[in-house]
């Protein structure tokens, strides 16, 4: 029975009293409100620009006469921030130009805005928000027709 008795105490050994637990005194725990309370911390990301109902926002058009293609790049980024560009090409070649607009129209589809010709050399590109009345050139046809030089 000595085995039996060893595998039961070493499955289920006896709670060992010990010593060490009664040198220390316990101490009930109180509630202070000593502590403040924690504030929320404002995201930056998170704040969004207010508009008083009243104020409009100021809409600009801008007039740029690129010389090279990689000025399409600031065209592009005047109608990503929903403003509108005059565009003269009398400065560029007419192949660069055509470039250009391809790329510009591209961009105005994407934001479901509009390219249209003014007259020869120069055209109106504007984005969604912004709309573009009157009869321009009889000849340019519909938007996003591309220019002939």
């Amino acid at each position: 029975m000595g085995f039996m008795n060893r595998v039961k105490n070493f499955l289920s050994p006896e709670d060992d009293y010990y010593e060490e637990d009664d040198q220390f005194e316990y101490v009930e725990e109180t509630e202070e409100n000593n502590q403040t309370p924690l504030r929320s911390r404002s995201n930056s990301s998170n704040v969004v620009p207010f508009q008083s109902p009243g104020v409009k926002k100021t809409s600009k058009i801008y007039v740029m006469e690129p010389s090279v293609y990689s000025e399409a790049e600031r065209i592009a980024d005047a109608l990503l921030k929903e403003e509108a560009v005059l565009i003269n090409f009398k400065r560029m070649e007419p192949k660069d130009a055509k470039r250009v607009i391809d790329f510009v129209v591209g961009v105005a589809y994407a934001i479901n805005g509009d390219v249209q010709k003014v007259r020869d050399e120069i055209f109106i590109c504007s984005p969604a928000n912004f709309q573009v009345q009157g009869n321009f050139d009889e000849e340019a046809g519909d938007a996003f027709r591309r220019p002939e030089f």
